[in-house]
């Protein structure tokens, strides 16, 4: 299987995401909920749309940098 992700580039296991679907979300496109969770550290929501969706895992990836940049950590994000 071919990667569309450019060579030399690595994916970091904290950006990391597990999205469950429904099974409404599967069946139509007027449903999407389900739950995401952030590998790395646990945290859980569930959803209703895409925009929840997108919202969780850009609050998590600003935590994420937010405890970094306090914590001295490398700018690796």
């Amino acid at each position: 299987m071919k990667s569309d992700r450019p060579k030399g580039r690595r994916l970091l296991a904290n950006h990391a995401f597990v999205v469950q679907l429904s099974r409404e979300a599967l069946r139509t496109q007027d449903s999407f909920r389900g739950r995401a969770e952030h590998v790395v550290s646990g945290r859980a929501t569930h959803f209703e749309t895409v925009d929840e969706l997108l919202a969780f895992i850009e609050r998590e990836l600003t935590r994420l940098r937010e405890s970094r940049k306090s914590s001295g950590g490398s700018g690796e994000s």
